[in-house]
């Protein structure tokens, strides 16, 4: 009896390992799959392959295909993400994102200048919208079996701006061409000795310093030295993107794209080291930010300053004078004399000083933390 238990063990044992070598696998050959069309028993079989894969998919989900447009999204999403890709390439990066409403946002990306604005990491806003049904109409093809997580997003931007080049860790990932046309650059994970991998924390990517589409002199060399792949995915195609790739995307004059991210019970497992990281540093990034807050609001203000300014002066003005008797001295009494007032007026002096230095003191501290 005991020795079926273990064997059993054994098994499950194996089992998991497997399952969890599975989500590890890496395909370091520069190829591209192009399908006409794909059934649901086949999506899993080519996405084991672990290479990109490109399929038509107004032959798959013509719906999905059209229902998403920049039209449709600005009225359905309540606010949007903004960042210049600019940011990422500064001597101190620069993560962060600017929430705006959808319509100034759109306004942003079709008026303004040459920076290279646009939007992704929309999930939230999609997932409160109706958006959020169009994207589960893909399910019942792209949904892994014992899925857990789904994340779903929207980009498009100026013409030529690009996103940073990254992977992902997730099960699966498919960007769907809805409006004009975007390239991607792709590089296998062989390469990434030479991309010198950030891996961000706190949004929870996994993104390389080099701007890949022109590469800093600095990097050049190493950009050199890899193997990159350009795909040109046209309306109505959908691109899977397997784990451990990496891609950035060049969005073209009127493009707009999807993203469809999918984690299965045991790729949340895999991930599930990384995903404590990624909560530890948004938790220390929340108290930061609380401790910044308490601390400007315990401080005095401008006003407070201004009150303790005019108390000192008032307090300075008050301060009885003393008046000397004018009754005839002998020479050594006003030798005498004389001391004591030079002594008094510097004693006043030295008063002087200590409160314009204590007013200049608390004007600094003040100006500098109403400035933090």
């Amino acid at each position: 009896m005991s020795f079926l238990i273990n064997l059993l063990v054994f098994f499950l044992v194996l089992i998991f390992y497997l399952q969890l070598a599975e989500q590890h696998k890496k395909n370091n050959d520069l190829e591209v799959y192009q399908l006409d069309y794909i059934e649901r028993k086949d999506v899993h079989d080519y996405c084991r392959l672990k290479l990109p894969i490109v399929i038509n998919y107004n032959n798959v989900n013509p719906d999905f295909v059209s229902r998403i447009n920049k039209t449709d999204v600005v009225r359905a999403l309540k606010y949007m993400q903004i960042k210049n890709e600019h940011d990422f390439y500064k001597e101190v990066p620069d993560n962060s994102y600017v929430e705006m409403d959808t319509h100034n946002a759109n306004i942003l990306l079709e008026t303004s200048s040459d920076e290279p604005y646009y939007t992704e990491h929309n999930d939230e806003a999609i997932q409160t919208s109706p958006l959020r049904k169009v994207f589960e109409t893909n399910n019942f093809l792209l949904k892994p079996d014992m899925n857990i997580v789904s994340k779903y997003d929207i980009l498009f931007g100026k013409d030529k701006s690009h996103t940073p080049f990254r992977y992902h860790t997730q099960h699966s990932q498919f960007i769907c061409c809805h409006e004009g046309s975007v390239s991607i650059k792709m590089s296998s994970w062989e390469n990434t000795d030479l991309l010198n991998p950030h891996h961000d924390y706190e949004r929870y990517d996994f993104r390389s310093p080099i701007h890949i589409w022109n590469p800093q002199s600095e990097w050049a060399a190493n950009v050199k030295q890899m193997e990159t792949m350009d795909i040109v995915l046209e309306k109505g195609c959908m691109l899977y993107i397997p784990s451990f790739w990496w891609y950035s995307i060049e969005f073209q004059q009127g493009s707009l794209v999807s993203s469809s991210q999918y984690s299965s019970f045991m790729n949340c497992l895999y991930n599930l080291p990384s995903w404590g990281l990624h909560y530890i540093q948004k938790m220390n990034v929340e108290d930061q930010l609380l401790n910044l807050k308490n601390g400007l609001s315990t401080s005095p203000s401008k006003e407070e300053l201004a009150d303790t300014k005019e108390d000192i002066a008032t307090k300075e003005i008050s301060e009885p004078i003393l008046v000397e008797d004018t009754t005839p001295l002998h020479e050594p009494e006003v030798a005498n004399a004389k001391h004591d007032i030079e002594e008094k007026h510097t004693n006043n002096d030295e008063e002087e000083k200590e409160i314009k230095d204590t007013l200049n003191y608390l004007t600094t501290s003040i100006e500098e933390n109403q400035d933090v």
